[in-house]
């Protein structure tokens, strides 16, 4: 059954607004009708490491850190969506 719902990706939050406000204001200069974004992960922390490096998309920026797996019983609170804060030690 056809229920003519689109699927609109982006890089974040804030990607997704505006081109949300482009399809309304620009575009299609429709109502539109949306629903909170869906968040996948995709990525993960197998192992514990020393210094993780991460650069920014024009290479400027570069965030020098370290990692580990979360614990087991962590991931279960977080999919049963029991944790609201995180907290670092």
């Amino acid at each position: 059954m056809e229920t003519g719902e689109l699927i609109i990706g982006g890089t974040g939050e804030l990607h997704l607004q505006i081109c949300l406000s482009d399809l309304v204001n620009e575009f299609a200069q429709v109502k539109i009708l949306k629903q909170d974004p869906i968040v996948t992960y995709r990525e993960t922390v197998k192992k514990k490491s020393n210094i993780s490096l991460a650069k920014s998309q024009n290479k400027l920026n570069r965030i020098f850190t370290s990692c580990e797996p979360l614990d087991d019983k962590f991931i279960e609170e977080i999919e049963n969506k029991n944790v609201d804060v995180i907290d670092t030690p």
